[in-house]
């Protein structure tokens, strides 16, 4: 089937981190709503392993579609990379990742995401670039060869700004935290810069290995921008588990 592939690179992820000398970190969670584009809601479950050595962090993973499905159960795969740097000792994360939907039978959707967070005391910060390509899928081309010849099999956009504001009530240090937000970025979705969305968060690490978290977003109809119509909402639940070092 053809989301093994990427499910086959998470365990081969999960296997390596497990015998080698850094930390292996677990991120899922389930997400579930409603919008205009899906009015009967949808459910999907997320799986992330990564891998952290020194200040490097390495991933992958994949969001399968349980309810409603857009096209395939595998609703969308990444892989990506992090590091840490320091300057004039405060901590920023340098991000890179390369994300991969599955968006229609004839349509597939490649994003290659940059950013940068950090954060500092209340507040939490994050900027960053995406560029999206739009192609036609094999299926289309045989369908629609004329698609090939007059040049239309791909659209791209090199330039959506990203980014992800939000203040809590404690320290990011804190072992709980509630805060609030606007971002056009959540997970596997990514916005233009004109469709903001609200969102707020409950952190709670039970453990030093162990922290639960929930979140509740709206989405708008974006500012100056027709073609995003979604008027809907989503929650999301999950946990990220942390190895020992």
């Amino acid at each position: 089937m053809k989301f093994k592939k990427p499910l086959i690179f998470n365990f081969l992820l999960l296997f390596c981190a497990s015998t080698s000398m850094g930390q292996l970190i677990i991120e899922t969670c389930l997400t579930t709503g409603q919008n205009q584009t899906k009015p009967k809601g949808y459910l999907n479950l997320t799986f992330c392993p990564s891998y952290e050595i020194k200040q490097w962090t390495f991933g992958a993973g994949a969001e399968l579609a349980v309810l409603n499905p857009q096209n395939t159960m595998l609703d969308a795969w990444k892989l990506d990379a992090e590091r840490k740097i320091n300057i004039t000792e405060h901590e920023y994360k340098l991000y890179g990742g390369f994300y991969y939907r599955p968006f229609s039978e004839y349509i597939r959707e490649l994003n290659f995401v940059l950013s940068v967070k950090t954060e500092y005391g209340h507040f939490r910060g994050m900027i960053g670039n995406n560029s999206r390509i739009w192609r036609l899928s094999g299926k289309a081309l045989e369908e629609w060869p004329e698609a090939d010849s007059a040049g239309t099999t791909m659209k791209k956009e090199w330039r959506n700004m990203l980014y992800n504001f939000s203040a809590h009530l404690n320290k990011t240090d804190h072992p709980w935290n509630i805060g609030v937000g606007i971002s056009n970025t959540n997970g596997f979705f990514f916005n233009q810069e004109t469709t903001p969305m609200l969102f707020g968060r409950y952190e709670n690490k039970m453990t030093k290995s162990l922290e639960l978290y929930a979140e509740c977003w709206l989405q708008q109809a974006g500012f100056a921008n027709l073609q995003a119509q979604y008027f809907g909402f989503f929650v999301k639940g999950g946990l990220i588990w942390k190895s020992g070092k």
